[in-house]
Formats: C-alpha cells, sequence, structure tokens
C-alpha cells in the first residue's frame, strides 16, 4: 500500500520549492538547474512551480533575494577607534568561516550569482548605504584620515582581498571536506590590518 503524500499549505509548499531550489543552485549553479528538476525533486508536478512562481526567472529571483548575509550585530556608526574595527572585523571573520564552512551554500549561490550574470542583493554591493560592506568601506576611509593607514592602498581591493581569503577559505574546506585549523599566518583580519598599515 502506498503511503499518502502529505498536503503542504500553499505557505509551506512555496517554502519547500524554494529551499530544493536553494539546494539545486548551490550544487549545480542557476543556468542548470531547470523546473523540470527542481518539481522531482519536490515530488510535485512541474505545473504545481509556476502557480507559486510566474516562471523559471522569477523563482531563481525569489532564492537571490531571500539570502542574507546573516552577521553578528555591529554598530552601524563608523567605529571610533582602530581597535573597535579590529575587533568587530575579527568577530564577522569567526562568524563568516563557522557559518560557511559547515554549510557553504550561501557563498556557493552568491558566487555563482555573480559569475552567471544573476543579480545578488544590495547587501553584496560593497557601495549600497547601511550594509557590512560599506562599513567596512568607509571604516578604511576613515583609518586613512585617523588612523595612519596606508593612503595609497585601494579600499575596494582591500575588501576584496580581505572577503577573499575568507572566501578561498570556506570554499577549500568545502573541496577538501576538511576544515583543517588556521595557523598563524592564515588569521585574515591580521594580514587585512598589515596590508593598511
Amino acid at each position: 500500500m502506498k503511503a499518502k503524500r502529505q498536503r503542504l499549505s500553499a505557505y509551506e509548499r512555496r517554502k519547500q520549492i524554494l529551499e530544493t531550489t536553494y539546494k539545486l543552485i548551490a550544487l549545480k549553479g542557476f543556468k542548470s538547474v531547470t523546473t523540470r528538476m527542481i518539481a522531482k525533486q519536490v515530488g510535485i508536478n512541474e505545473a504545481l512551480i509556476f502557480r507559486y512562481f510566474n516562471n523559471k526567472d522569477n523563482l531563481l529571483t525569489a532564492v537571490v533575494s531571500d539570502l542574507k548575509l546573516r552577521r553578528p550585530d555591529y554598530n552601524i556608526n563608523l567605529p571610533d577607534t582602530e581597535k573597535e574595527f579590529f575587533d568587530t572585523l575579527k568577530k564577522f571573520e569567526s562568524f563568516f568561516l563557522n557559518l560557511n564552512c559547515n554549510d557553504p551554500s550561501i557563498l556557493k549561490i552568491i558566487l555563482y550569482a555573480i559569475l552567471e550574470n544573476y543579480p545578488v542583493p544590495e547587501e553584496f554591493n560593497v557601495n549600497s548605504k547601511g550594509t557590512f560592506l560599506n562599513w567596512i568601506l568607509n571604516s578604511i576611509k576613515k583609518g586613512k584620515s585617523v588612523w595612519g593607514f596606508n593612503k595609497k592602498v585601494n579600499e575596494i581591493e582591500a575588501i576584496c582581498l580581505f572577503m577573499g581569503g575568507l572566501i578561498y577559505y570556506v570554499l577549500e574546506t568545502s573541496v577538501t571536506k576538511q576544515i583543517k585549523r588556521l595557523n598563524k599566518s592564515e588569521n585574515f583580519t591580521e594580514l587585512f590590518f598589515k596590508v593598511l598599515k
């Protein structure tokens, strides 16, 4: 006798479709994932996807817009001291590595979005006011004028260096399936500050 499939509410079904799409994109990228593939994975008729999302682009946009870079609490105001800036970045480094090394899906989806030319949420744009990346940008600018940071350092390149190091570590962890212990030469915030000086 076949087990009766549980009927989900519209909210639960939509959430199930989004979560399945999210997992598939993290594995295969945006362009490789089809609505047929999603429907098969969820165990529904493909047409049901279009009941919740008008088309594949709307579904993919919903996945991307649901991405939020969860971050430790930080004061949106610029740090008062260089130490406050350092401590906040150190806290972010720890949070980012713990979150993404355990489940690199968010990071993979963001990278696929960038590589496959899908729009990413404003939160990931360094020039979007009120975002963590913009906070880093403005903190570096303040550091150049107040804390003696090297005036020749390009702020955007410096942020790319910092985030790139974190991203490289997470992806290495994902590929090797091992979380390696960071040695003293791999403390990203410390290396970032050496560049800023």
